[in-house]
């Protein structure tokens, strides 16, 4: 056949997606043994062409072939991998255009394999770019993110001093992005003093801006220099993104001068300039500290804030009369939205809360609205997706947002895209009772169409409501439970906020009731483990262990297999792995129930095996080969027990970050298998599961 003749030279395989093909044991067992069909495997990998691979948007055959038989090459025929992937690497530095792009991106997950000499190559390949024109053929943006990753990759292998040296380098080309800020490590405070005190004397802002990012990320001491340069730059500079950053700088150290030259100073939030937001939320977080420390009345910060951190002052005043200020602020705002008549085709918007760092904004992620569709044709024509219709649709959703906060600003009704927290409510609701009230009356009277504007804020007061006025929050968390909000806001392990408000918090007769509810409604495997996840997120362990006794202690087989299928999702324990033994042989629907479990609950425990391997070794191919394997099998549980192993060991602290960076992709498509099924079989359509349950 001509696609024989075509091929011929190439690796022969049954099938890309038989992966035991590749490798007849699981290498993601740590028990397994090597398998005899290794050997074929690692010579097909052995001869695969660099050049070839990850030159393409998408996956070729031999970026398939590269990526499906990587665990078990890596886990049994190591010296075969690693110098496969090297020479992936070296291949990558020949590039220009669209395949340098591609190769550099590929390259991120296997960053432990690289070294100081290819870091070398990388940043002169950068600093050579213009010259050898290697960014040719490809966007604006696109030339952007590909600059920044040859320093991004290059970065473990530097010092702290190159590391700075690199980073205001860039700057000078290209706006720096948290991602790259964020690997700059642990600090050397000798040279960043040095290095500021340099800058400030030749009055060079470009790398005094660069410094003070840089401070703020990793939080390093401020010298006496340093500190007399922001209390210069609170009072009397005139750059937008200096200011910005003094600000940032004096809120999150809590510097009692600091913080004092920012209450004393005419700054207030109505008048900052920084378009992107930032110097309106650094200098109201600035202004809060400060009025938590009596440095400034409530009321005079009040007058002064963001009303993005209204929710904030709640939590933070001390003075009654200020908190009910507040209160009454946000009612007219909530009152405001709800008459809102401006343009709700926003995008869809997505807002992570990082506990870590409350002081900083939440990160927002933007994606065009799109309306589902099981045409072919359109999934054909979006798989085709060209770079420039992609950036397109990245426009249009940025404008589409721009216009949409816009037209909040100008109706006075921001509360729709300002977080209000639980926290905030419980103490708005302290504060205010009265409209706490008025406010539930107003959320059950909504129409249809407004609740994807007010879910969040509903389901905020359902929570608190939840401790004492039960069937105000039944009425709430009801009302909410349908529609898709305009804004999503994610927390700890990607639990969204209607998730939250349900798990979090302490046990009581209407949470415990709405949480059973959830558990019982969800109606795939996707969404019964997002619901064991938020309730491991929250700590109620031993409700999930309660929940499953229950289950598993009837007499319908779908609901022993519900109980199961909680097993199989919770994180590692000893009720859980009885519960897996006690159904471990059983026929038909729960058997299918307790295989699913098992394999899920087996690959969270090999996760936490093979990550707890990278936290220990110093070698870095080790720590390559345990990535491999840690990648291809973790879930959102690694979420909650991440922080079990500290980065103490070189390769960890330099390479984390990098070996992290793609898990979102990996959750999203194991969580689109589980949508796929219901207790590990084919999931019936939603109607019907509904319909049983009544």
């Amino acid at each position: 056949m001509l696609i024989d003749e075509l091929t011929k030279d190439r690796p022969k395989f049954e099938g890309w997606r038989l992966i035991e093909k590749y490798c007849a044991s699981d290498p993601c067992d740590p028990g397994s043994a090597k398998p005899d069909n290794i050997g074929e495997t690692a010579s097909g990998y052995a001869a695969i062409d660099p050049s070839k691979l990850h030159i393409h948007m998408g996956l070729g055959m031999e970026d398939h072939f590269f990526r499906d038989a990587r665990p078990g090459v890596a886990r049994f025929e190591p010296a075969v991998a690693v110098g496969k992937h090297r020479e992936y690497a070296q291949d990558v530095l020949n590039r220009t255009g669209h395949k340098l792009k591609q190769g550099l991106y590929g390259l991120r997950a296997h960053h432990a394999l690289l070294s100081r000499d290819y870091a070398d190559a990388l940043l002169t390949k950068w600093r050579e770019r213009d010259a050898a024109n290697s960014l040719a053929g490809i966007s604006e943006n696109e030339a952007w993110f590909t600059s920044l990753y040859h320093i991004l990759l290059a970065f473990p292998f530097l010092s702290f001093e190159e590391k700075l040296e690199a980073l205001i380098e860039a700057s000078k080309a290209h706006q720096l992005t948290v991602e790259i800020v964020d690997m700059i490590g642990a600090p050397d405070q000798t040279i960043f003093d040095r290095a500021f005190d340099t800058a400030w004397e030749a009055g060079d802002d470009d790398q005094i801006y660069v410094l003070l990012v840089v401070a703020k990320a990793t939080r390093i001491a401020l010298s006496a220099n340093v500190h007399h340069a922001l209390l210069s730059l609170l009072t009397s500079s005139t750059s937008d993104r200096l200011r910005t950053q003094a600000l940032g700088l004096a809120g999150q150290s809590g510097d009692h001068a600091l913080l004092t030259a920012v209450a004393g100073s005419d700054w207030n939030a109505a008048a900052a300039t920084a378009e992107n937001g930032y110097e309106a939320w650094y200098g109201s977080w600035a202004l809060l500290e400060a009025a938590a420390r009596g440095i400034v009345g409530d009321e005079d910060a009040l007058q002064r804030i963001s009303p993005r951190l209204y929710g904030r002052a709640v939590q933070t005043f001390n003075d009654a009369d200020a908190r009910l200020s507040v209160a009454h602020r946000i009612d007219a705002s909530i009152r405001r939205a709800i008459g809102f008549d401006g343009m709700i085709t926003a995008p869809d918007i997505e807002k992570l809360v990082r506990s870590d760092r409350p002081e900083e904004p939440s990160l927002c992620s933007l994606r065009e609205r799109e309306t589902p569709s099981k045409d072919l044709r359109d999934l054909m024509r979006k798989l085709d997706e060209s770079t420039e219709e992609f950036e397109e649709k990245q426009r249009r959703s940025y404008h589409a947002y721009v216009e949409f906060d816009r037209q909040l600003s100008v109706a006075d009704a921001r509360v729709i895209v300002d977080e209000l927290s639980i926290d905030a409510f419980n103490a708005l609701v302290a504060a205010a009772p009265d409209l706490a009230d008025q406010w539930y009356r107003l959320f059950v009277a909504l129409p249809d169409a407004r609740i994807p504007l007010l879910q969040p804020l509903m389901l905020a007061l359902a929570h608190v409501f939840a401790a004492n006025d039960p069937e105000k929050a039944k009425a709430l968390f009801s009302k909410a439970e349908d529609g898709r909000p305009v804004v999503r806001y994610v927390y700890r392990a990607g639990v969204p906020l209607d998730a939250k408000a349900v798990w979090d918090g302490d046990r009581n007769d209407i949470l415990d009731q709405q949480r059973r509810g959830r558990l019982d409604r969800a109606t795939t495997d996707a969404a019964l483990f997002d619901e064991v996840l938020a309730a491991s997120a929250y700590g109620k362990q031993d409700f999930l262990s309660a929940y499953i006794d229950e289950k598993v202690g009837r007499e319908e087989p779908a609901e022993i297999a519900r109980g199961i299928m909680v097993a199989g999702f919770s994180d590692e324990g000893p009720h859980a792995s009885e519960i897996l033994s006690r159904f471990a042989d059983q026929p038909g629907l729960l058997g299918a129930a307790c295989r699913a479990a098992h394999y899920a609950y087996e690959r969270n425990a090999w996760a936490r095996h093979w990550y707890a391997q990278m936290a220990a070794t110093e070698d870095t191919k080790v720590y390559w080969q345990s990535q491999v394997q840690f990648e291809k099998i973790v879930d959102t549980r690694f979420e909650l027990w991440r922080n079990d192993h500290s980065d103490a060991s070189w390769p960890m602290k330099q390479f984390r970050a990098s070996s992290i960076s793609n898990l979102s992709n990996t959750y999203r498509n194991r969580q689109s298998k589980r949508d796929k099924k219901l207790f590990g079989r084919d999931a019936p359509a939603p109607i019907f599961v509904t319909k049983l349950l009544g």
